[in-house]
């Protein structure tokens, strides 16, 4: 019995360090040298043939982003914090004017289960939604936590990476990375 209750509260202790681990996530600084793409820029740029879809269920990349800056954000109904984040981020891009794309790329769901999802949380309209049903992004881009917000210049260099939930401030200093305003 004694050795039962050890494991279930070393259990415990472990979970509450990953819990917390999850929710800070590791943040990178916006004043990092940029990175360029790396090698799944074919997927994120659509040259393998891969696509996305839109809320229609229309197929869609992200080629047509090219040359220009363009903020991604990975989300999913299962992801405690993305509904809030998906809010702030719209609230953000609305009072500072902000003109840089905003994609919200869904990871691994259906397009019907995005749907309900960004329904039931009043989708923002100031943002532009991909479906990746087979959440090639998250996976090429090697994300761990949820929710996760990469910034990539003109030259298609990641100029800021957000893994976990993102404050205000740290959304405006990541537009700010791109002059999106």
């Amino acid at each position: 019995m004694r050795n039962r209750n050890a494991l279930i509260g070393i259990g415990i202790v472990v979970f509450s360090v990953l819990v917390v681990v999850g929710a800070l996530g590791v943040r990178y600084s916006a004043l990092q040298k940029a990175k360029p793409i790396p090698g799944f820029a074919k997927i994120l740029l659509g040259d393998t043939g891969e696509v996305f879809t839109d809320l229609s269920g229309a197929p869609v990349s992200l080629k047509s982003f090219e040359g220009a800056p363009v903020v991604l954000f990975a989300w999913a109904s299962w992801c405690p914090s993305c509904g809030d984040q998906l809010a702030l981020i719209s609230r953000v891009v609305s009072e500072a004017g902000i003109t840089t794309p905003v994609i919200a790329i869904n990871r691994g769901e259906t397009l019907e289960l995005a749907r309900d999802y960004l329904t039931f949380v009043q989708k923002p309209n100031n943002l532009t939604y991909f479906i990746d049903t087979k959440d090639l992004f998250f996976k090429t881009m090697e994300g761990y936590t949820m929710p996760e917000l990469i910034v990539y210049n003109a030259e298609g260099e990641e100029v800021f990476h957000q893994r976990g939930t993102i404050t205000e401030e740290e959304l405006q200093a990541a537009f700010a990375t791109v002059s999106a305003r």
